[in-house]
């Protein structure tokens, strides 16, 4: 069953019988099944539930929007997706496909083949702005509206990689997506203490069970709240992150692993991790950091960055007894742009 996905508006969620009423209501509509393969029209509660029993365990989720199911995006033999019709025009199909793509290649996933058919211009500007190529026309099958003219669309790895900057190469590492292979190394480093009692959201009783839920949450490139692996050779060796936006800016969260300290390591990582979310968010002009006082390396680089210095907090990580003090530090964008 594949993991729980999230964008800033959707949430990606397994498909489950509980959903089929909601699927039948948005799929039973000509307008919606003229422009798909695999669905009749009309199309009821049973072939939600056997569409449902059928692909729960592959790479297909239900769209769920404020709670309410209004779609489904799949990567199987291809990605394809719909949407009931009252949420068309927001630009949800895109974010939801998107969020798929970019999960199927982070986990090692070949190219990925797509189609639409001809007269579909809102799923071939999708497919576009996500870096599917033309692939020459094609002659779809349409349970409900027979032998349809289309074009065959694929997105490359390279294609990927280009669209989404990933993955970041500095001089000695590499970032890119978690992916759900490092959840136990993600596990073991958290977990030691001298890691975790500097961070905020990791206790120590964490499982490879969270790991595995946490690592799929973490990756819509789309806006300011993802976190990347830090790799060496190969190796997890820690993490960088943004978070949820506070007082205007975004929030850098970054740790690596106790052997890795005392070598440049975190500068190297986060320098370019900034420099990256720079680009991606040309409208965003800040971060902020917090750092235990008792965590003097870290302070040294936010120093080493250009973060300034912005006063004092009390916070309790998870990891910790009782709250700690910290220092709190900004970045403006210029500071950054200046030193690099």
């Amino acid at each position: 069953m594949p993991p729980h996905l999230l964008t800033a508006r959707l949430t990606l969620a397994p498909l489950a019988p509980e959903m089929a009423e909601d699927i039948a209501a948005g799929a039973d509509d000509r307008e919606v099944v003229r422009w798909l393969t695999r669905l009749p029209f009309p199309y009821g509660q049973g072939d939600a539930l056997r569409f449902v029993e059928t692909c729960r365990e592959g790479p297909a989720w239900a769209i769920r929007h404020r709670h309410a199911v209004i779609g489904m995006v799949a990567a199987d033999d291809g990605l394809g997706y719909w949407l009931r019709r009252d949420a068309w025009g927001r630009g949800l199909a895109r974010e939801a496909a998107r969020r798929v793509v970019d999960f199927h290649f982070s986990e090692g996933g070949g190219d990925l083949a797509s189609s639409f058919m001809d007269g579909n211009a809102a799923s071939a500007r999708i497919l576009r702005g996500l870096g599917f190529e033309d692939d020459g026309p094609k002659v779809l099958r349409s349970l409900a509206a027979g032998e349809r003219p289309g074009r065959a669309m694929l997105l490359t790895r390279a294609a990927w990689e280009a669209r989404t900057g990933l993955p970041i190469r500095t001089e000695r590492l590499t970032l890119d997506l978690m992916r759900d292979a490092d959840a136990e190394a993600l596990h073991a480093m958290v977990t030691i203490p001298e890691v975790g009692r500097n961070l905020m959201v990791f206790p120590p009783w964490w499982t490879v069970a969270a790991a595995r839920t946490f690592i799929p949450l973490c990756g819509d490139l789309s806006g300011p709240r993802y976190r990347l692996a830090v790799r060496r050779d190969g190796r997890l060796i820690g993490s960088v992150g943004f978070g949820a936006p506070a007082g205007g800016a975004v929030g850098l969260a970054y740790w690596l692993h106790p052997d890795a300290a005392g070598q440049g390591f975190a500068t190297e990582t986060a320098r370019a991790a900034i420099l990256d979310f720079l680009r991606r968010f040309p409208d965003r002009d800040a971060l902020v950091a917090g750092v235990f006082q008792d965590n003097p390396a870290s302070a040294r680089v936010l120093k080493k960055l250009g973060f300034r210095r912005t006063g004092e907090s009390v916070r309790q990580g998870d990891a910790r007894m009782d709250p700690a003090p910290l220092w709190d530090y900004r970045l403006e964008r210029a500071a950054l742009e200046g030193r690099s």
